[in-house]
């Protein structure tokens, strides 16, 4: 009988959706920029968390934001 290796618990690092506390000078933006490379992609930031912002892309330190994973 062949016994599979536990599998290893996922850090927290690399768990998706992760979230963010918002900090002064954050735009949805430069999240983008920091999480996915491309500031562009701040639409994705933008409409996983349509609920928090209702409707503009304002956003507020303290704010905690889902980070969707986004596939290349």
């Amino acid at each position: 009988m062949i016994r599979k290796p536990a599998p290893r618990p996922i850090p927290p690092s690399e768990r998706w959706p992760k979230r963010h506390e918002i900090k002064p000078g954050d735009s949805l933006r430069t999240l983008a920029k920091q999480y996915y490379g491309d500031g562009k992609k701040f639409r994705v930031l933008a409409n996983a968390n349509r609920k928090l912002l209702a409707g503009s892309r304002i956003i507020y330190p303290c704010q905690r934001i889902a980070i969707p994973r986004v596939r290349a």
